[in-house]
């Protein structure tokens, strides 16, 4: 259950003016559509209508008559008969899908960014050259130690060769940077007709992005590749902001699907950090054929702003 957090005079004018819209007095819809609004001040997406269903009301909405909230199915009714609240692919203020009530940038966001993600996962893109040669880069850069235990920085490294997306997680001291070294290593040393390979790496904060860069560089050192391969690896990370062109006073970025970035391989770290808004935009910047990367520790650092992608 969402813990309420006093309204804000924006909350309260945000369900005023959907009142106003929907044409009369209505206090089940501006409860609902105050505390959509509050729930992204406090980092969620929408508001679960099922867990505060038949709760008590919280003293700012005392005065629209209501002392529990109604039962969800009535609640739920009531909505969607309102004009301002559609339902999922239709553009109005407030979206309902099932018993969560998103405002519709939020609800947009998460959808875009699931049909993309899922587009992107299952589609196998593997690195130009054959199997023979694939399999032999990875015994040079991942060589096992005869345990018999799986090298996960290996099939990490495969599943990167292969396919359009790799989501690579683990605690700190588990290999995730040699394990991006070593991709990056396999990716330059394919039989790419373009050599002019294009690799950004970025992370959602410039101290996480100087980390990673400083990482990079020392990962780099410590594998057995040619000169000519270490000198192509990027040699500096940003942050996402800055990699997608950040227009100030605007919600917008320089590159998004009608300006995608130049770029064939995109790394983030430090994923966990990423609010859904921002990855939402960066996925949306992401050329057809280019392949995502997304490294981090589920259990670090949670984004400040809204969503947890």
């Amino acid at each position: 259950m969402i813990s309420f957090q006093p309204l804000t005079a924006l909350d309260l004018r945000f369900a005023r003016l959907m009142e106003k819209l929907h044409g009369n007095s209505c206090p089940e819809l501006f409860a609902a559509a105050a505390l959509a609004g509050s729930c992204v001040q406090q980092g969620h997406i929408c508001l679960d209508l099922e867990s505060i269903a038949e709760t008590t009301v919280p003293d700012e909405l005392r005065e629209l008559g209501l002392t529990v909230f109604p039962g969800l199915a009535h609640w739920c009714t009531i909505l969607r008969d309102s004009s301002v609240v559609g339902t999922p692919g239709e553009l109005e203020p407030l979206i309902l899908d099932s018993t969560l009530l998103y405002l519709y940038r939020y609800w947009k966001y998460e959808h875009d960014f699931a049909v993309q993600m899922r587009k992107r996962a299952a589609k196998t893109l593997p690195f130009p050259n054959n199997k023979n040669n694939v399999r032999s880069l990875l015994t040079g850069l991942f060589p096992g130690d005869n345990s018999g235990v799986t090298n996960l920085q290996k099939v990490a490294a495969f599943v990167a060769s292969q396919k359009q997306l790799c989501i690579i997680t683990g605690g700190p001291g588990t290999g995730k940077t040699s394990t991006i070294a070593g991709i990056l290593a396999m990716f330059l040393q394919s039989d790419i007709p373009d050599q002019n390979t294009r690799i950004a790496l970025a992370a959602p904060t410039g101290k996480a992005a100087a980390r990673l860069q400083e990482a990079i560089a020392g990962a780099k050192s410590r594998l057995a590749i040619p000169y000519h391969i270490a000198e192509k690896f990027p040699d500096s990370a940003t942050t996402i902001h800055r990699l997608l062109g950040y227009i100030p006073h605007s919600p917008r970025f320089r590159h998004c699907s009608e300006n995608p970035l130049q770029a064939d391989m995109v790394i983030i770290d430090e994923s966990s950090m990423v609010d859904l808004p921002l990855m939402a935009k960066l996925i949306d910047a992401l050329p057809e054929k280019c392949r995502l990367v997304l490294l981090g520790d589920k259990d670090q650092l949670a984004s400040v702003e809204v969503g947890a992608i």
